[in-house]
């Protein structure tokens, strides 16, 4: 048999039991809470805050866009009258925000980690009294008037909430490591290189909440 139709015959084989692996290798109820168990800082939700704010863009830096300084404090001033008014402030949001992301959901962004926004805004989503509009918040992107709905603390996700993630990862993991193990045999046996075809994807960080996500990281 020559060279060439021993490198295709082990190419086919090693496509087979990589599909075969991906279909039929199925982790048990027991491995999934043994992973679940080995890696608990995969399964933590971090401090979650839902803010409303409405950008004044400031041009400045590399920004562009937007009002001088002076005119920006000038809109905020008209935003801050009209709130003491008693408007709402997601209207307020609608109408004045330049902020895109949030515009047109009058500002919210709903379970987000203030630790992906921009450090000042950040800051006043986790400081600021929950239901009272701030002062203007300076940002590299322009002035934030920010009101904060409510927080949820950071949490250890139990169990039975995420099993779902904790299967997908562990059957990940499990694939990768037999599928290495086959690859380490199979190159025992072949004498000759061959191109590796690509393993199951190792195992990632679980997405076991989604958090929202702000324009103003």
């Amino acid at each position: 048999m020559d060279r060439t139709k021993d490198d295709l015959l082990a190419r086919e084989f090693l496509a087979k039991e990589g599909e075969a692996l991906q279909k039929k290798l199925v982790v048990a109820e027991a491995d999934v809470k043994a992973y679940f168990d080995k890696h608990p800082e995969r399964f933590k939700q971090p401090d979650l805050v839902s803010v409303r704010h409405i950008l004044v863009s400031v041009k400045q830096g590399e920004n562009p866009q937007g009002l001088s300084d002076a005119d920006a404090k000038k809109r905020l001033a008209k935003i801050q009258a009209e709130i003491k008014k008693g408007a709402k402030f997601e209207d307020l949001a609608k109408k004045y925000s330049d902020d895109p992301g949030s515009k047109e959901n009058g500002g919210l962004y709903a379970d987000a980690d203030p630790s992906a926004w921009v450090p000042e805004f950040g800051a006043a989503a986790r400081t600021q009294p929950i239901g009272k509009v701030g002062a203007p918040v300076k940002t590299q992107f322009g002035y934030h008037l920010v009101k904060v709905e409510a927080r949820k603390p950071a949490r250890q996700i139990p169990f039975e909430e995420a099993k779902a993630a904790s299967e997908k990862m562990a059957t990940q993991e499990r694939q990768a490591k037999v599928w290495n193990e086959l690859m380490d045999d199979l190159r025992k046996e072949i004498p000759f290189e061959l191109v590796k075809p690509a393993a199951p994807k190792a195992a990632e960080a679980p997405k076991v909440f989604e958090a929202g996500k702000a324009g103003v990281q």
